[in-house]
């Protein structure tokens, strides 16, 4: 369910009653009225229409596994903080989907049990998961969880806005400077009153959007051998993020924020003010929900001087203390199989994980899709001990930067310096 963010998007009110748990206790597993293992399993999820797939999915686990029932709730907000609670209260669920942000976070807090043997002992093949979904689950060689789908950002575009603006559509291999003329090209002031109608682009309001920039100028946010020590304030970080904020700053092809009123960036898009937009899987399905007569189409990410995106993929673990690890096992195994995943992504609830999915004739007529999983086996994956103080860090220095009150490379370097205060405390 990639990145929703992760991807933790508010359940409408209708189903919230329902759904939500209001406590940070779960009953613990054991066995149920009818003599079989009793496993207690949590997510997050982003709308209604994904609550189907995600129960349907728990059945046909049931109905295959006839010693071992599965009790499946959603969590529909502040999901990562109620799990802290439940693991710091010793009463977590025995299985749960783990962002693959926060993964290493979990790992390093001893929550998760190593499966690394279960992977062995069963022969599964790790070479079928495409890299980046899978880093962030492994530390020093062993495996805390398996990722169950995936997802990049792309760009999304108005073909229409494209028509008629005699704009031919992005490429693969397309550049800054190409998308940056057509964000020009494409804002226009309609109606002749002095102010722009219709925006080139628009900033990101998800700072995960922001990264696959930085990475195409050869930036990047952690240093790979070392999670605590940041690069997000390094020359190619902070020139990928001016790039972007100009875009509202100087080049005025895009809107700050208060321009459009109330619309955010992705209802902007659907609603035609905006012609280009950074986003994932998730707001590909939401467009063809909310806006299905819209003619939109999505393209790598431009390249500033190489070909990169972000690759975000969401987990499952197991609770380190559950009293039926084999059967927790047999859970993660099913939910991270080919099949189920490929039943996830016809039900439009993320992209695949697996190179075997990707590869299945689902997608072939499916030109949307599989520019998303073009990207997935370049992609790289952000991810450490302190992502969630990066991730803070970050979006206070980029709000400095549009508020004018710094420069790019003095507000990265104030968040560069709070971060590691931070992570000492």
């Amino acid at each position: 369910m990639s990145h929703k963010r992760q991807y933790m998007a508010t359940l409408c009110l209708s189903w919230i009653g329902l759904l939500v748990m209001t406590g940070c206790e779960y009953r613990r597993a054991g066995v149920d009225e009818k003599g079989k293992i009793l496993l207690r399993s949590i997510s997050f999820t982003g709308t209604p229409t994904e609550y189907p797939i995600i129960m349907a999915s728990i059945a046909d686990f049931n109905n295959a596994h006839p010693d071992i029932h599965v009790e499946h709730e959603i969590v529909a907000m502040e999901y990562s903080s109620k799990l802290l609670t439940a693991f710091a209260a010793g009463k977590a669920p025995d299985v749960f989907w783990v962002p693959s942000g926060s993964a290493q976070s979990y790992i390093i807090r001893g929550v998760l049990l190593e499966i690394t043997p279960f992977i062995q002992a069963d022969g599964i093949d790790l070479n079928d998961f495409y890299p980046a979904t899978l880093d962030p689950y492994r530390l020093n060689g062993r495996y805390y969880g398996l990722p169950n789908d995936a997802c990049s950002s792309v760009m999304f575009f108005n073909k229409e806005h494209y028509d008629a603006a005699g704009l031919r559509y992005p490429k693969d291999d397309w550049s800054w400077d190409e998308f940056v003329s057509n964000a020009k090209r494409l804002t226009r002031d309609i109606d002749g009153d002095g102010k722009t109608d219709q925006w080139g682009f628009v900033i990101p309001g998800d700072i995960w959007m922001l990264f696959p920039s930085i990475y195409s100028n050869g930036g990047r946010l952690f240093d790979p051998l070392d999670p605590d020590l940041p690069l997000f304030a390094k020359p190619e970080a902070t020139q990928a993020v001016e790039m972007l904020l100009n875009l509202a700053l100087k080049e005025k092809v895009a809107p700050l924020r208060g321009q459009m009123g109330d619309q955010d960036s992705k209802r902007g898009f659907q609603l035609g003010r905006i012609s280009m937009m950074i986003s994932g899987w998730w707001d590909m399905t939401d467009t063809e929900e909310y806006a299905p007569n819209m003619k939109y189409s999505v393209a790598p990410m431009p390249r500033i001087k190489m070909s990169e995106t972000q690759i975000y993929s969401t987990g499952t673990g197991i609770y380190v203390n559950t009293p039926h690890p084999r059967e927790a096992w047999e859970y993660v195994k099913f939910v991270t199989s080919s099949q189920q995943m490929l039943v996830r992504c016809k039900g439009r609830l993320a992209g695949p994980s697996r190179r075997s999915v990707g590869k299945d004739p689902y997608f072939n007529d499916r030109y949307k899709d599989k520019v998303f999983i073009a990207t997935m086996e370049t992609g790289l994956s952000c991810y450490g001990a302190h992502f969630d103080i990066m991730q803070d860090e970050l979006i206070q220095a980029r709000d400095r930067v549009l508020q004018e009150l710094q420069t790019t490379e003095d507000s990265f370097k104030e968040g560069e310096l709070n971060f590691l205060r931070r992570i000492k405390k």
